[in-house]
């Protein structure tokens, strides 16, 4: 653990990316594989949402090891410095949700519909999550942020518009462009570094010259022998 909570912020989230982008990557693989293949889709369907759950697990071990030296108590504590950071410990949870969601509707696809729409609601909640994070960063950082993750949110919300729209047609370009999004995102988000600037703590500091200080004493002993002379007189 580096001892500049700025960078450690930094490393952190750029694990966190990288976690979440394998995830997206392994769940677009999946797809790819299982098209029109009952049999390979039973033998991997739990691939992806294990997948979600490890990127969730892993993403909450990097703040608590980076950020919190190995202590989630102190992770919090220092997270706090920059609030906009918990917005990473929020996607963890909804990726975690994600993973369970879909081993629930996997386990039993005919019995378990609402846990299949609970798992690409919590996806979408993923981008939701992406399209808010500039306002979680310094505003040094704000367009590098925006750029990056506005699209990251753009091309995985249209990955889940193509997925539903699967189900009103059965066109092998929806399912293929579906899976392109998928992937898009998928390498933004492993080869998305930090910015240094995204949650960089400010230090002010308030220097005073020693001249001033010196006149500022002469002035408060001057006034405070005036002050004695009128008690004297009075």
């Amino acid at each position: 653990m580096m001892d500049n909570p700025s960078e450690n912020f930094k490393l952190a989230s750029t694990l966190i990316h990288f976690f979440q982008g394998a995830a997206f990557f392994i769940m677009g693989g999946i797809i790819l594989c299982i098209q029109e293949k009952e049999e390979v889709r039973e033998k991997i369907k739990f691939v992806a949402p294990l997948a979600f759950i490890a990127a969730g697990a892993l993403s909450l071990l990097a703040i608590i090891i980076v950020v919190g030296d190995w202590s989630f108590d102190f992770a919090i504590s220092v997270m706090k410095i920059k609030p906009g950071f918990f917005i990473f410990m929020a996607l963890s949870c909804v990726f975690i949700s994600a993973g369970f969601s879909g081993v629930l509707f996997e386990s039993d696809r005919k019995k378990n519909k609402f846990w299949g729409y609970a798992y690409w609601i919590f996806i979408f909640t993923i981008a939701v999550l992406y399209a808010i994070m500039p306002f979680r960063v310094n505003d040094e950082a704000r367009v590098f942020v925006m750029a990056n993750h506005i699209a990251m949110a753009i091309t995985l919300t249209m990955a889940l518009v193509l997925k539903i729209s699967e189900f009103f047609t059965e066109k092998k370009i929806i399912k293929i462009l579906g899976i392109i999004f998928l992937l898009i995102t998928s390498f933004q988000l492993l080869i998305y570094k930090e910015n240094a600037d995204s949650f960089k703590h400010r230090i002010v500091t308030i220097k005073s010259e020693s001249g001033d200080m010196e006149k500022a004493k002469k002035e408060y002993k001057d006034n405070d022998k005036t002050t004695d002379k009128k008690r004297h007189s009075n």
